[in-house]
């Protein structure tokens, strides 16, 4: 084997090694923005349905879970809606929630 030969072979390895691990960051990344996504929705879900403000926060803490992972899956429509919700959500002029003392979601209105 020449000289030349090893280095064109060396190349191609540290390309196929240099993908494969660009390949498994991005798993890693997906991995992790889909437990965030299944971690913060579940409990916004549980506290918005007993009427407790801070599903509005892990709510709003979902949301770049839900962005990363739409973006790393080429979703665009929910790449789109994650970004309108995402607005509507951090929107304080359309929904006023009334909490109570106690912390409790009392009520939403416009």
């Amino acid at each position: 084997i020449s000289h030349g030969q090893l280095h064109w072979k060396t190349k191609i390895f540290i390309i196929t090694h240099t993908q494969q691990g660009i390949k498994n960051s991005m798993f890693n990344l997906d991995l992790i923005s889909q437990i965030g996504v299944a971690f913060f929705g579940i409990i916004a879900i549980i506290l918005v349905a007993k009427k407790n403000k801070w599903g509005f926060v892990f709510g709003l803490a979902s949301q770049p879970f839900w962005l990363l992972t739409s973006y790393l899956n080429k979703q665009w429509g929910v790449f789109l809606l994650s970004i309108i919700y995402f607005g509507f959500l951090l929107s304080s002029q359309h929904y006023k929630a009334t909490i109570s003392h106690n912390g409790d979601l009392v009520k939403i209105r416009k």
